[in-house]
């Protein structure tokens, strides 16, 4: 039997990777719960997944590093119901949510 692979829709991430190719201001927002928060992370703000992703995308991709923006709305022991209000307060910056 053969498994059935979807790769989904891409075209955002490939948006997102155009910007930050072409010096646009990207800001990249990182949304969740206590790992995205940094829990078990020392230390918490410079080695959590969210940090070093975007550190890693921007010195990969970027070729106007200072253009590229972080935000960390991770909040441990939090609902998703919750994360959607994080969401909300942040419609009016162009943002790319990972």
């Amino acid at each position: 039997a053969r498994s059935c692979l979807s790769t989904g829709n891409n075209a955002r991430i490939k948006r997102v990777l155009e910007d930050l190719r072409a010096g646009k201001p990207v800001t990249l927002a990182f949304l969740g719960g206590s790992i995205t928060q940094g829990a078990g992370a020392v230390p918490e703000q410079e080695k959590c997944y969210a940090r070093l992703t975007f550190e890693a995308i921007r010195d990969q991709y970027s070729s106007a590093p200072d253009q590229v923006n972080y935000i960390k709305a991770g909040v441990g022991g939090t609902p998703s119901q919750l994360a959607l209000n994080r969401y909300d307060s942040t419609k009016s910056v162009p943002t790319h949510w990972i």
